[in-house]
């Protein structure tokens, strides 16, 4: 949110008598933002002049009618901001905003030790070494392009859920109402923050939530590690206008400091948001102004010319605008059928922003429609069912309803509340409707506000394949709705603005946070705003074609395409699209969905038409529904503590509640005893052999033997995470049989929300989650164990560089180069005095698994000192720690017999293709026990027996063939593998190919540079076989549930296609 967001406005700018006040001796500061303008003009004459006011991308337009109003003549101008490019043509001196911002606090706090100023599109902490400028250099950090946005997002997540700003800064911030959220990136938050408003968790919460995840978030990407010291600034409008925002900095860095022992005001006054905290750049603009080469400020008419002729005249090929000539697709009618009209079917499309409802015939004529966008399902429908049962009633007096469907975010809520017959996975509910418009289309491509749907058909209309956006290319259709409106450009008119602009600029990447950071570029050099709009519009073909699609060719999909989804009403962005297949696709027959926003809705109710038959008709009825969500409600059956609401109906008397907005499965239970209970029977149905592996590899092993005894009992500490999911048996057989107990083995828990959370703050650095996350599980043994009464004497995190996978003839078997290096991170975050004032030794030694006689010497160099050992001793304990991981094996392998066996009763099973650490159900979000949700067992890649007899069996034709060596060998996938994790992935991936029983869930972390290789082979592997594939690529630390469950319930679909039905 920049400076002056929305309303606010009003009550900033402060009006000034004309002429003005000041004299020749003025000095004016202009902060040039990313939507707005503020300007300060200061001299010793007069009180100082503030005015602000969004430029919609009219920059120079904007800077030369305020100007026209406050500048003094012979005035001297300082011009600072992201648009201070206009510096030049004022012939102002041009100012850094960290300077200026840095000088103004400098000079009206001169005891402050921290800034912290939260803009637009940046965000800056600066650190003063004693207060002020004084004594040194300030320390500077600014976000990276994945946290930009934070002003901007808040706007944007605000209006997403309905919440205005006004009653935003209402809000007041109460740590207990927090909810987990991410806020590394903008896409993230909005996509979480959606998923709990459609959980019906209420608005203080949800403001607390995102003022909380944003204070974190700028913790991880500011302080890497610099510890903000007190008294702190905060400046920028986030901060102006939403003091909840404030609150939460208050209570996270008072924890951060009394968890370091810095002193503090408990009262919350060392953190505090400034007077006029919007103009400190303006100000500090003003009081670093010096005499530019040109010194004179020049006139309005000057900057204007300036600014038009400094942008470029010709135009190259990639900055061509879109051209509006047709054609932009074919445009097919909706279809009828010959079948009687009395028949009549109700779907609804409770989508992740609006909720839409349509009334079909049995001819399939669209009898009713309506749409609405509140941001609460219950309103919703209750709003949507009012309006279709009075069309309805205009066709049909006496008109029933044979069917009711529901799909879309919300419609765990919107089933129970219309009765519905039919609770339909989107994917498929689009699927159905594009099959209706488009007989045998091959490729549907959905892009509605927030998600991105490519779905590639079977010429039977199964489902062969799909891709649903990850969140680095989710908001795509928001943004172009939220850059017109930006502009002043209503959403009817964004097509006509694009078609006459003369150029359109690139935007080089799909990510709407870089999307949206490149528009303010663009707005700086000079681009109108109907030339931006045309470069976004031409944009959203490369996010589809190639973001969302990770690189697979349209041209391999097939020829005939149909656009569906709300983005598809703005002719601009159709024509871009339409323009994109032409190029890549020969041949290619491109349709729009002549209702493209409800093509879900519709979808719905053809699927409740085509089994409306079953189905006894009665009337379009709402029961008086109640939806409440507060702290009671909450699950309490693990530490997340997740959110819940309850929906009670009450219809003629009767009263049913039902538990909705769940993060998981086991959260449908009303009480804990109920969700165990629930879960064991589950279990005895469906194994799941993931989340066994996952526990089962922290669990003593009651055939290890001590081999001496210690002189005192030691306690050591072990962060369960990385390499752990691969060698823990190992590492606790190792230090029982040298003498240290069971229970003084102690490992961190499986990762939790609030793990995560309590821990966050002490990165340096931003690799992938599963790295960051190490130093919130040494945080919870430090914090949670130790400080608790637990004491331990040492903290054992390896730096495993070689694991022992079932490849051969790799060409190495190195663990991933980050992953390695994590206690490095460790070290500079605990080294210090965290280990040194607890007494705890810090043992990360180097470790190759699958190097038997140098694990052996690197094992009792590790532990030599702490546990006093003799060279024998440790050999035989390193003996004891290789016997208990065969044991464990042997056991797992057992087990999975069970499930690979299971095609001969018509049944499935999944195989997670993954690192090892993804069995962490908080790295992998529960997606055993999700899997487990819909009927099948999963297993993982280590699951897999290494039989060679069998395996021999699978893959006969291959080593008859001589593809491959042996039932081992992955060179034909990916010559030079190296990696442990890449060549497990791609052997796993062919047993998988060739065994038949089996689909693949693919997960990754976000951007997994190890992973990326294998992408192409596993999917070319598992597609030439008609295996089915779900890739999840962009796991993080955000967790959203509702698309995750879009996406596995799709792919538990596509298995039932393939034959490979539910256990249960």
């Amino acid at each position: 949110m920049d400076a002056g967001q929305g309303l606010h406005i009003r009550q900033v700018v402060r009006r000034a008598s004309s002429p003005s006040p000041h004299g020749e001796s003025a000095t004016v500061g202009l902060d040039v933002g990313s939507t707005t303008v503020k300007v300060v003009v200061t001299s010793a004459d007069a009180a100082p002049i503030v005015r602000c006011a969004r430029h919609q991308g009219r920059l120079a337009e904007t800077v030369a009618s305020l100007l026209d109003e406050v500048l003094p003549p012979r005035a001297r101008l300082a011009v600072t901001g992201s648009g201070s490019a206009v510096a030049a043509p004022l012939g102002a001196y041009g100012v850094h905003e960290v300077t200026a911002a840095a000088e103004a606090v400098a000079r009206r706090h001169p005891e402050a030790r921290t800034l912290i100023d939260l803009g637009g599109q940046d965000a800056k902490l600066v650190t003063f070494e004693r207060g002020g400028t004084e004594g040194g250099r300030p320390h500077v950090a600014m976000n990276d392009r994945c946290a930009a946005g934070t002003g901007v997002t808040l706007e944007r997540c605000l209006r997403r859920i309905g919440v205005s700003a006004e009653a935003a800064s209402r809000v007041v911030y109460r740590a207990e109402e927090v909810l987990p959220l991410s806020a590394r990136c903008g896409v993230f938050a909005e996509t979480d923050l959606v998923n709990l408003a459609r959980r019906g968790v209420g608005v203080d919460a949800l403001v607390a939530s995102l003022a909380d995840a944003i204070v974190l978030a700028s913790l991880g990407a500011l302080a890497r590690g610099i510890t903000p010291r007190a008294p702190v600034v905060l400046l920028g409008g986030p901060h102006v206008f939403l003091p909840a925002l404030t609150m939460a900095w208050r209570r996270h860095l008072a924890a951060l400091w009394k968890e370091r022992g810095i002193d503090f005001d408990a009262r919350g006054r060392d953190v505090f948001v400034p007077d006029d905290a919007l103009y400190y750049p303006a100000l500090g603009a003003a009081l670093r102004c010096e005499p530019a080469p040109e010194a004179r400020p020049r006139s309005r008419s000057w900057l204007l010319r300036a600014a038009a002729t400094a942008r470029p005249a010709s135009l190259s090929r990639e900055e061509r605008a879109l051209e509006a000539t047709p054609p932009h697709g074919e445009r097919p009618a909706w279809p009828l059928v010959d079948a009687p009209v009395g028949r009549y079917a109700l779907g609804i499309d409770a989508g992740s922003t609006v909720t839409k409802a349509v009334i079909l015939d049995g001819s399939r004529r669209l009898v009713a429609q309506s749409q609405r966008a509140s941001g609460d399902p219950v309103d919703d429908a209750r709003s949507l069912l009012s309006a279709v049962k009075a069309s309805l009633a205009e066709v049909d007096p006496a008109a029933t309803l044979s069917a009711i469907a529901v799909t879309g975010y919300g419609s765990a809520w919107v089933a129970p509340l219309v009765g519905a017959d039919l609770e339909v996975v989107e994917t498929l509910a689009h699927a159905r409707s594009a099959r209706a418009v488009m007989p045998g289309v091959e490729v549907v491509c959905d892009v509605g506000g927030q998600d991105i749907k490519v779905l590639a058909l079977e010429p039977d209309g199964s489902l062969r394949e799909f891709w649903v956006s990850s969140q680095c290319s989710a908001g795509i259709g928001m943004v172009l709705e939220s850059t017109a409106r930006e502009f002043g450009v209503e959403r009817d008119r964004y097509a006509e603005r694009a078609f006459v602009a003369r150029r359109a600029p690139r935007f080089e990447d799909g990510c709407v946070v870089f999307v949206d950071a490149a528009r303010v570029g663009f707005q700086r050099e000079g681009y109108e705003p109907g030339e931006i709009l045309a470069g976004l519009a031409r944009a959203l073909p490369r996010i589809v074609w190639t973001q969302v699609m990770n690189g697979v060719s349209p041209a391999t999909l097939g020829r005939s395409v149909l656009l569906q989804g709300g983005v598809q009403r703005n002719e601009a962005a159709v024509r871009a699209q339409v323009d994109h297949l032409d190029a890549t696709v020969p041949g290619v027959r491109v349709a729009v969905h002549p209702y493209p926003e409800l093509a879900g809705a519709l979808g719905a109710a053809l699927l409740a038409l085509d089994g409306a038959s079953a189905r006894a008709p009665r009337p379009l009825h709402l029961p008086v529904a109640t939806l409440r969500a507060d702290d009671a409600l909450r699950c309490d059956l693990c530490e997340n503590r997740c959110p819940r609401a309850e929906l009670e109906l009450v219809d003629e008397g009767e009263r049913r509640t039902f538990l909705v907005g769940h993060g998981c499965e086991a959260g449908g239970e009303a009480s804990a005893r109920d969700g165990a209970l629930r879960r064991r029977e589950r279990e005895a149905r469906v194994p799941d052999l993931y989340s066994f592996e996952a526990h089962q590899l922290f669990v003593p092993d009651p055939s290890v033997k001590a081999l001496r005894r210690l002189p005192r009992p030691l306690r050591i500490g072990i962060p369960r995470v990385l390499a752990q999911y691969r060698a823990a048996p190992f590492f606790r057989a190792y230090l029982e049989a040298l003498g240290v107990a069971p229970r003084d083995v102690v490992f961190s828990p499986a990762t939790t929300d609030a793990l995560w959370r309590e821990g966050a703050h002490h990165g340096s650095t931003d690799p992938c989650f599963p790295v960051k996350v190490t130093l919130a599980h040494v945080h919870h043994l430090l914090h949670r164990v130790h400080d608790r009464g637990r004491r331990l004497d040492a903290l054992f995190v390896p730096r495993v560089t070689h694991a022992v996978t079932p490849v051969r003839h790799a060409a190495d078997c190195a663990s991933c180069p980050v992953v390695a290096s994590s206690p490095a991170l460790v070290r500079a975050s605990f080294g210090g005095d965290a280990l040194a004032e607890r007494g705890i030794a810090l043992l990360d030694p180097e470790v190759a698994l699958s190097q038997p006689e140098r694990l052996r010497s690197q094992m009792f160099g590790a532990f030599r000192a702490l546990l006093g050992m003799t060279r024998d001793e440790s050999d035989a304990a390193v003996d004891a720690g290789a016997a208990a991981v065969r044991r464990f094996e042997a056991r797992l392998h057992a087990r999975a017999g069970a499930l690979l066996s299971a095609p001969a009763q018509g049944r499935g099973a999944v195989l997670v293709l993954a690192r090892p650490y993804h069995a962490d159900p908080g790295i992998s979000h529960h997606v055993g026990a999700e899997l487990q949700s819909l009927g099948y067992p999963a297993m993982s890649t280590r699951a897999i027996p290494r039989d060679e007899a069998w395996l021999r069996g699978i893959m006969a034709d291959e080593l008859r063939r001589g593809v491959i060596a042996d039932p081992f060998d992955v060179r034909d996938l990916l010559p030079e593998c190296d990696n442990s994790g890449g060549g497990e992935r791609l052997w796993a991936a062919r047993v998988a190919a060739r065994h038949g029983g089996l689909g693949v869930l693919d997960l990754s972390s976000f951007k997994c540079a190890q992973d990326a290789p294998t992408y192409a082979p596993v999917r070319a592997l598992l597609s030439e076989a008609g295996t089915a594939y779900c890739a999840l690529h962009d796991l993080d630390e955000t967790r959203p549930r509702i698309s995750l469950r879009m996406r596995l319930r799709t792919f538990a679909k596509t298995m039932q296609e393939r034959g490979l039905g539910p256990w249960s």
